[in-house]
């Protein structure tokens, strides 16, 4: 008698031949199924035929053991309010047993983030377990999601992972993680100069600054131009003192004067031109965030320049 399972089923039968001396005998055959990343319980047909006998088969319904995770957000944007995000655990198979089965979440940053990106506060339970009960094939959890704002401009793709880490090996049971895109507003404020390169070896340039708001502010800011000097083919750098944006303005300049080497190494090189504002904050104890911006230094021997 052979024995067989459909091909690409993930369905294995052993022994594949069996030997039987009459019509009464038996023998024991083991059916196994191989682990998958598939969240669906499924049906197969495993066949047999003996010589002088019609072909028969039985069906065998492989449970899917592994869960997903998804959440009600597809994300969350800096400087807002905190999000109620619930995520949902989805099995393949509703537990058997009476305790049914615990998903202890934890989330992590993906993409850049970090976990001073953002921040993930449990509801009143006080943790972020899913409990599927028995006989149940989903449940879920509340948790409120912050994206804390910062000055720096994020790049795409930055995003909040949450995941079952006891369970992230594809073998075995398998939990799939969701993820929530972190929506980057920087800059508050934008910063512009009016001379975006030199050459070395140019002299003294007072370079302007001027730094500019979306919207009229709501009271003062004063900024700080930093040591432009501190970049290598800088030679000196001599800042005009603080400038301010007064309230109802939405923008103001100041200047530096820089001093680029001689000569420097082979190929440009971009400065920074540091820029800080005080209050740091905003009225919503936020943190104001000022876009970068560099001045290039042009190698003027450089052929690719």
């Amino acid at each position: 008698m052979a024995v067989s399972a459909p091909p690409g089923s993930g369905v294995t039968v052993t022994p594949a031949t069996l030997s039987l001396t009459s019509a009464t005998d038996s023998a024991l055959v083991t059916v196994a199924t191989a682990h998958d990343l598939n969240l669906t319980s499924e049906m197969h047909m495993v066949s047999h035929t003996a010589t002088g006998y019609d072909a028969a088969s039985f069906p065998v319904r492989v449970l899917d053991d592994d869960f997903a995770l998804s959440t009600s957000v597809m994300s969350v944007t800096e400087d807002a309010d905190s999000a109620t995000v619930i995520i949902t655990a989805t099995a393949g198979t509703a537990p058997t047993d009476a305790a049914g089965t615990v998903l202890a979440v934890g989330a992590t940053g993906i993409g850049g983030a970090t976990g001073d990106d953002f921040r993930v506060t449990s509801d009143a339970d006080g943790d972020n377990n899913i409990t599927i009960p028995m006989g149940m094939t989903s449940a879920i959890d509340t948790v409120y999601v912050t994206a804390l704002d910062d000055a720096e401009m994020e790049e795409v793709g930055n995003a909040i992972e949450f995941a079952v880490s006891a369970n992230s090996a594809v073998e075995g049971i398998y939990v799939a993680p969701t993820s929530i895109m972190i929506v980057d507003v920087d800059p508050d404020i934008s910063v512009t100069l009016s001379h975006t390169s030199l050459d070395e070896g140019s002299g003294a340039t007072q370079v302007t600054v001027t730094a500019t708001l979306g919207a009229p502010s709501d009271g003062i800011l004063t900024f700080t131009i930093g040591d432009v000097s501190e970049c290598d083919a800088v030679e000196t750098s001599v800042a005009g003192g603080t400038f301010r944006i007064d309230r109802g303005q939405s923008s103001a300049s100041g200047t530096v004067t820089v001093t680029p080497e001689a000569n420097i190494d082979d190929g440009n090189t971009d400065c920074p031109v540091p820029v800080t504002v005080a209050p740091t904050a905003k009225a919503n104890t936020v943190n104001w965030t000022l876009q970068a911006t560099e001045v290039t230094i042009v190698n003027a021997d450089d052929s690719s320049s």
